[in-house]
């Protein structure tokens, strides 16, 4: 029992709110305390006889105990606990505006699809999608078949529940509110500068944790931030192959540097002193390695250059110095 209270407390408290409704919501319609009919969503009974409570319980039953209901409790919990603690971990007032967006917008298109009485799956499959978006380069297995990127799931689950009979408008429903809140978030405000999907403060207040523009502004600095630090050491990799080929094909030859044969210290170009300073070893060191020599000690010119003193071990280690410091040889 405590290992069953330990997981459960594990769970962020957003993602435990909703499984515990919706738990509680299905055992109560299974015990025949509730009527399934006074629970789904009909703008008639909520427009003229009041009732209220419809507009949440159409997102807390997810049918009777089944194969169906265990499935969707699964995506709910994996994917919903999976954005809490990841995507908006230390801003539950913005996870929950996200929730409180797509039940809103499922709402708003529950009268185009009448045939549509519970809106919980869609929910679900909403956060489903916002997922995929957000991981967009994690690998995938579907049932050790065939492996693909996180953004194809929606749409493989979507094929995988339409071969089981299920009507694929609930997965739509989800997908199309998914990819209006993740236009709205992720793509509108780099577009054009402008957050039009705002937490309320009162939300804030109610359930804690940051919320607003800063916020998602500083997880979309650190998502930029880590795709950067790949590119740059993509970057890196390359350099050093491209820098090993050049040495390999060289045969060992040291480059020439670029700087001017007379005019003493003050004429120095800067590619010289770089030159200069990453110079291997002094000759003995490296089998030959090259060497700085004064080019005309008779006249005192007193310019340094670069000789190569043969073909040794040292002067392949100088070139690949040289081109991961981005000097001429690059």
């Amino acid at each position: 029992m405590s290992l069953i209270e330990e997981w459960y407390r594990s769970m962020p408290p957003v993602t435990r709110t909703y499984i515990t409704l919706a738990v509680l919501t299905t055992a109560s319609v299974g015990l025949d305390a509730i009527s399934p009919y006074k629970l789904y969503i009909n703008w008639d009974s909520v427009v003229r006889l009041h009732q209220y409570w419809r507009l949440v319980t159409a997102f807390l039953y997810f049918g009777s105990f089944n194969l169906d209901f265990l499935f969707h409790m699964f995506f709910l919990y994996r994917y919903c606990k999976l954005l809490e603690l990841n995507a908006f971990r230390g801003r539950t007032a913005d996870f929950a505006t996200m929730l409180l967006f797509g039940a809103a917008f499922l709402l708003a298109l529950s009268p185009a699809a009448p045939s549509i009485l519970f809106l919980g799956p869609s929910l679900t499959f909403m956060m489903v999608y916002v997922w995929a978006r957000r991981n967009e380069h994690q690998a995938m297995n579907l049932l050790g078949l065939f492996n693909f990127r996180a953004p194809y799931l929606p749409w493989v689950l979507l094929v995988f529940s339409v071969l089981l009979g299920s009507p694929p408008v609930i997965d739509l429903m989800g997908i199309l509110a998914g990819h209006v809140y993740y236009f709205l978030v992720d793509v509108y405000p780099v577009m054009v500068g402008i957050q039009l999907l705002r937490t309320p403060r009162l939300l804030v207040w109610a359930v804690g944790g940051t919320a607003g523009e800063e916020s998602e502004r500083e997880a979309r600095e650190a998502r930029e931030a880590e795709a950067v630090a790949a590119a740059a050491e993509a970057a890196e990799a390359e350099a050093a192959a491209l820098a090993a080929a050049a040495a390999a094909a060289g045969g060992g030859e040291a480059p020439q540097g670029d700087g001017p044969r007379g005019g003493g210290e003050a004429g120095r170009e800067p590619a010289a002193d770089a030159v200069a300073d990453l110079a291997a070893p002094p000759v003995g060191e490296g089998g030959g390695a090259g060497a700085v020599a004064d080019a005309d000690a008779g006249a005192g010119a007193g310019v340094g250059a670069v000789a190569g003193a043969g073909a040794g071990a040292g002067a392949p280690g100088l070139r690949q110095r040289f081109v991961v410091a981005g000097g001429p040889g690059a």
